[in-house]
């Protein structure tokens, strides 16, 4: 804390790591160094998250909020954007700096301390314990001056027969002492150069990893705003780049919006309920070596017999039973004392030690690499259904924004107006005779039909207005937008809905399938649907040949372990699936927006008529910026296409600790002091929630598990396939309920009066617990954001890769390789002498033997 290298303060700092250290087995008192140490720095970056503070909501920021809100329909703002807002405006204050930034400050700072610490460590270990190591490189590259040293010894070994008090033994000796000397000096300075070279590597990966790349000119120079003076940040390039970076008031950090509602809580895959006689049954692939000798010598149903409903090696502790009991510190929350004065709330710690469990706690893979592929599927489809909740997670978040842009009048109306060509227009100007002059001009009229037709479209597209023949259900849109428009697997995601109780699961999707509609509102229903099909999207089970090749690794060891193997398996089929579904959705997507843009530019006569007798680039008014929009709409869509894939590839390297599943935000109390919604929506009553939180506690964390349903090839031969395996329809609808927003209660909480407030002047108590559970969420999407690519950041820093690299790119090296310049030609000019002397004297005994002959003869 005296140091400024405290999370929050020393107290509070000290309080989370006790309970770290008690409750989940942190190792804060083992004195360790190394990776280890780097890892536990940030297990502890991941506790601070779990327990950070919020500060409480000043009543002028509700009643700010209140009256931004829009109606929530039509893709526009609602009560849960702008009560996100309204947290993610918490840490706009410069005093607290921001959500979660100011915490990875302090990750970086200690990070850097630890780094620099153990290089110099490392580095000088290389002088006392490598000194083999060291004297076979200082023979490489100081062999040159050793012999510059031999050579100045000789000179003075020839001074020494001058000097008759001065022995050879001395003589000798005075030169080797030299020679040492010199050596210790090249070592110093070969050493100074290595640590120069690690600490640089270490400054840029760290760098690159949190703060972002920098932009850069044609010419290698960093490109310096003009307005902030600041060298420009490239847009989302490290963990804390913020919205704006480049301008004078930046945002909110980049990864942080739109909220993933995921973050409420979502379903545990550590454990799935499945049959192994169904899965072996309904299997083509067939038994691998080691699951043949393992039936003939215990027999077929006997190897079986214990795995019938779940896996005979995921044991009963993997369900997360508690290690330690209830206290009654765990219902107690800790607090900050802000420098302004403003109140903090939290949750309770056995809350928030749960969320960091949930986080953190590694999965061991319950069997061998030579396990058979059925087993496989199983572990396979655990992650893949992990990395699609994720996946849907990230759409369910991005794809109303996306449809707000496609109907933002000012975005629109600038897109298509910077596709307008100048041209020429006639300017009717009158001379002084009377007569009529013709001026040409380039200047775009004030008033373009176009520009405003775009109004009106948007206006119609926005709305609820649409043509009877134009409204379609969802089984309508597709037999029209043709076979290209179905999804993968259609069949199967048809038997899958027919099985969803359509009366208890109220989505735009599930509760509007059979619904006609039209224009915006299809657009919506599309997208939610878009949501429910990632969930469900089934796997190609595992062949043996498959599982073959996964077993070849291409890091430092040759064969992969089980998760690398399950990894390489879950990412193929994960790539696949993603490409082919959103080649559906743009197809389905673009049939709807072709009618309905079509639609508004037919049935509306003022338009119709404007666009008539005007031309663009040679082309009909209407027909010209149909085009426009089309362009338009492309952009936006591929655009968020493409930032859903930034998502997806910000999975890796996996973290299997995404099998662990969320915290239920939503359901679940997280303090004791709770406030509970009455019926009638419009009151709240205070209470106790102690009983629900110590009932929390004690539950096993992963208890409830997942069933598999198993689909069979058409055919028992290979080329048939080797049938699909995906999770059960209760699963799947728990997870896609999972990520529905709770708009009615947070919109009954949002216009809440001010009942109940923490102290005067800041919001009513229940809206202080609604943007808690919006806090805690943003602090868990930052822990799952955050630690993939921190693993990743410290893979660059110890592997021998990198540091190779690192070592051999560094100009703090650069004199020793031209140092190897010099011994390399000195040695090529030793060579050319030699051989010089070698054809000597070759030539001198051939002559010789000539001479002896001559006499001889």
């Amino acid at each position: 804390d005296e140091e400024g290298l405290s999370w929050f303060t020393g107290d509070v700092d000290r309080k989370v790591v006790s309970l770290l250290t008690e409750y989940c087995g942190f190792e804060s008192e083992l004195r360790i160094a190394c990776i280890r140490s780097w890892q536990r720095l940030v297990d502890e970056f991941t506790g601070m998250l779990s327990f950070a503070p919020m500060p409480c909501v000043p009543a002028s920021l509700h009643d700010m909020a209140k009256m931004r809100v829009g109606t929530g329909q039509s893709g526009q703002l609602n009560f849960t954007e702008e009560t996100v807002k309204v947290v993610v405006s918490l840490g706009e204050d410069p005093k607290h700096r921001g959500l979660v930034r100011p915490l990875v400050e302090q990750l970086e700072r200690r990070m850097r301390l630890l780094v620099e610490r153990d290089y110099r460590s490392a580095v000088a270990s290389l002088e006392g314990r490598c000194q083999e190591v060291l004297k076979a490189f200082f023979e490489l590259v100081g062999q040159e001056d050793v012999e510059e040293l031999s050579d100045a010894g000789t000179e003075e070994h020839d001074k020494t027969k001058i000097n008759p008090w001065v022995t050879p033994r001395e003589g000798a000796h005075k030169k080797s002492s030299k020679v040492e000397a010199r050596q210790k000096e090249m070592t110093r300075s070969i050493l100074s150069g290595v640590l120069k070279a690690l600490l640089n590597h270490a400054d840029v990966v760290i760098s690159t990893t949190l703060q972002g790349t920098i932009e850069m000119d044609g010419n290698g120079e960093a490109v310096i705003d003009s307005v902030t003076q600041r060298p420009r940040v490239n847009e989302r390039s490290g963990i804390m780049v913020r919205v704006d970076e480049n301008t004078t008031s930046p945002g909110p950090l980049h990864w942080m919006l739109p909220f993933k509602f995921n973050n409420s809580g979502q379903l545990t895959l550590r454990k799935l309920l499945f049959n192994e006689r169904k899965l072996l049954r309904d299997s083509s692939q067939g038994l691998g070596w080691h699951a043949k000798i393992k039936r003939k010598r215990q027999g077929f149903l006997k190897s079986i017999a214990n795995a019938s409903n779940c896996c005979d090696k995921q044991e009963d502790d993997d369900a997360g039973r508690p290690e330690l009991g209830w206290s009654r510190k765990l219902i107690d929350e800790i607090g900050l004392h802000m420098e302004d004065g403003t109140p903090t709330i939290n949750c309770s710690n056995a809350v928030n030690l749960r969320i960091y469990r949930l986080c953190t706690e590694d999965y061991e893979v319950p069997m061998s690499p030579n396990a058979p592929p059925h087993l496989y599927d199983v572990e396979v489809l655990k992650l893949l259904k992990a990395l699609q909740f994720e996946i849907a997670a990230s759409w369910a978040s991005m794809w109303r924004g996306m449809l707000q842009e496609l109907t933002d009048k000012d975005k629109v109306r600038e897109f298509v107006q910077s596709c307008l060509v100048t041209e020429e227009m006639q300017d009717y100007a009158v001379k002084l005779d009377g007569l009529i002059d013709r001026q040409v001009s380039g200047r775009i009229a004030d008033r373009d039909p176009t520009l405003e037709a775009v109004d009106a479209v948007c206006g119609w597209l926005s709305g609820s207005r649409a043509l009877p023949m134009d409204m379609l259900t969802t089984e309508e849109e597709v037999k029209r937008a043709g076979e290209e428009a179905k999804w993968p697997d259609h069949q199967a995601f048809i038997d899958v809905l027919s099985q969803v109780d359509a009366k208890k699961v109220k989505t735009a999707f599930m509760a509007n399938k059979n619904t006609k509609l039209a224009g915006q509102p299809s657009w919506l229903r599309l997208c939610d649907e878009f949501v429910f099909v990632i969930l469900q999207l089934n796997m190609k089970r595992v062949t043996n040949e498959e599982l073959s090749m996964a077993k070849a690794s291409a890091g430092m060891m040759s064969a992969a372990g089980q998760q690398e193997m399950i990894a390489k398996l879950a990412l193929h089929r994960m790539s696949q699936l993603n490409m082919h579904s959103q080649k559906v959705f743009r197809k389905r997507f673009n049939f709807l927006w072709n009618r309905d843009v079509s639609t508004a530019l037919t049935a509306m006569e003022g338009v119709a008529q404007s666009l008539r007798n005007c031309n663009k680039n040679g082309m009909n008014g209407a027909e010209w910026l149909e085009e426009q929009l089309h362009a338009y709409k492309d952009k936006v869509i591929l655009g968020t296409l493409k930032a859903l894939q930034e998502k997806f590839d910000g999975l890796f390297p996996v973290d299997f600790a995404i099998l662990n599943g969320r915290f239920p935000l939503n359901s679940q109390k997280l303090r004791k002091q709770h406030f509970e919604l009455q019926p009638d929506g419009r009151t709240v009553r205070q209470r106790d929630a102690t009983q629900e939180i110590r009932d929390m506690w004690l539950t096993p964390r992963y208890e409830k598990m997942q069933s598999v349903m198993v689909s069979a090839p058409e055919t028992k031969s290979t080329s048939s396939g080797p049938g699909t395996i995906q999770l059960s329809v209760d699963g799947t609808i728990s997870a896609y309920e999972n990520l529905q927003e709770q708009r009615e209660r947070v919109e009954q909480i949002f216009n809440l009066p001010c009942v109940d407030p923490p102290r005067p002047d800041y919001a009513g108590g229940a809206f202080q617990e609604l943007c808690l559970k919006f806090f805690k969420g943003i602090h868990v999407d930052a822990i799952h954001f955050c630690r993939p690519r921190l693993k990743a950041m410290m893979a660059k820093l110890y592997q021998e890769e990198h540091l190779r690299r690192a070592l051999q790119e560094s100009p703090a090296l650069d004199y020793l390789k031209d140092f190897g310049g010099h011994i390399l030609e000195k040695q090529k000019t030793r060579m050319d002498s030699l051989k010089c002397k070698l054809a000597s004297m070759e030539a001198a005994l051939r002559e010789t033997d000539r001479s002896k002959k001559t006499v001889e003869y």
